[in-house]
């Protein structure tokens, strides 16, 4: 049977740490990806490019968020920040990086994998928020951690905190997770 897996990692935290002024914010925040065992690709979902320059740079973007104004979000190809997560964590940052796989016969793969294409091929938006602190999300906004779900894809727990997240994937038997020298 295919495998999917959902790659996490916990952020290095200190948004307005001078420390980390330099890093992306998935880096910092924390982020969730999934990917299909024939395709390279980490695929994520948050804002936009086009949301981030509408906010008028990351800063204001995370502001929002942090006020819960939902943003565009997108599909993208998050390989590369998880590989950089992986590199942080190396030097000591909590940001050890962690996958879950999951059997899926090869029809819902196939299924899966179909749309996820399509969405990311095209753009499609979806509305990025952070979860509300109780968990919840409004009505068609998600994050990254609870976003795989609209494709089917099993998701450990539904209610988007990236750190608990991690804690219930490790329940479920996630090991460290590694780049591959292809």
């Amino acid at each position: 049977m295919p495998k999917i897996q959902i790659i996490a990692f916990r952020g290095t935290g200190g948004f307005y740490n001078p420390k980390y002024q330099s890093l992306p914010g998935l880096l910092k925040a924390g982020h969730v990806g999934f990917k299909f065992e024939d395709d390279p690709i980490i695929y994520g979902f948050h804002p936009s490019s086009k949301a981030e320059e509408q906010a008028g740079g990351e800063d204001k973007l995370l502001e929002a968020l942090l006020s819960h104004e939902p943003q565009e979000g997108v599909l993208q190809d998050d390989t590369a920040i998880f590989v950089q997560a992986y590199q942080k964590h190396q030097t000591g940052e909590r940001t050890k990086v962690w996958v879950l796989e999951q059997s899926v016969s090869d029809d819902e793969y196939q299924k899966i994998k179909q749309e996820t294409m399509q969405w990311y091929n095209s753009g499609k938006v979806f509305m990025y928020n952070l979860p509300q602190r109780d968990g919840t999300f409004n009505e068609n906004e998600y994050n990254c951690a609870v976003f795989p779900k609209l494709l089917n894809i099993t998701i450990p727990l539904d209610n988007g905190k990236v750190y608990e997240y991690i804690e219930k994937m490790i329940e479920l038997g996630a090991s460290e997770w590694q780049p591959t020298q292809d």
